[in-house]
């Protein structure tokens, strides 16, 4: 990849950028993904992402984790260490052995959530695939943060591998 510095006045917009080595950001900068704080627009997602192979059906909004036996991902359930810990939300449903978009950290909208603002979220015990604002708490569950609510539908992902197992 050829490098080359643009005038400090330049603001140029990309709709899609491919690198085929290392991208660096000069000292004192910054890379901004440009979204707004509180996303406007119902089932959005901005961030990091990866494109992942499911090991199963995965619902959109639910979040997932790496099969330790098949390397791809299932949905996670914080009632067991074998579907845990979370690494990614899917922004839109992905079939069976399908590949798609996994968010890794960044923002998500769903205007069907009604998060309290600047609550923590967890992965969830007693839904698969989902998240929750009460820390599980059941013998045996696992407590992983998973991200922080900015508004009642829009969370900034970010999940936490660390998992504490509750005695």
């Amino acid at each position: 990849m050829k490098s080359s510095t643009p005038p400090t006045s330049a603001s140029p917009t990309f709709t899609t950028v491919t690198a085929s080595g290392s991208v660096a950001v000069a000292e004192g900068a910054s890379f901004d993904i440009a979204t707004p704080l509180l996303p406007t627009t119902d089932h959005t997602a901005t961030g990091l992402t990866a494109q992942m192979l499911a090991g199963g059906p995965i619902g959109a909004f639910e979040t997932v984790c790496i099969h330790t036996t098949t390397d791809e991902v299932v949905i996670s359930d914080a009632d067991a260490i074998a579907t845990m810990p979370v690494i990614g939300i899917a922004p839109a449903a992905i079939s069976d052995t399908n590949t798609g978009t996994i968010l890794l950290q960044g923002f998500i909208r769903d205007d069907t959530w009604n998060w309290t603002l600047g609550g923590i979220l967890y992965a969830d015990n007693t839904t698969a695939g989902g998240m929750t604002q009460t820390a599980p708490s059941g013998t045996g569950d696992l407590v992983q943060a998973v991200g922080v609510a900015l508004s009642a539908d829009v969370v900034y992902f970010n999940p936490s591998l660390t998992l504490v197992e509750v005695a």
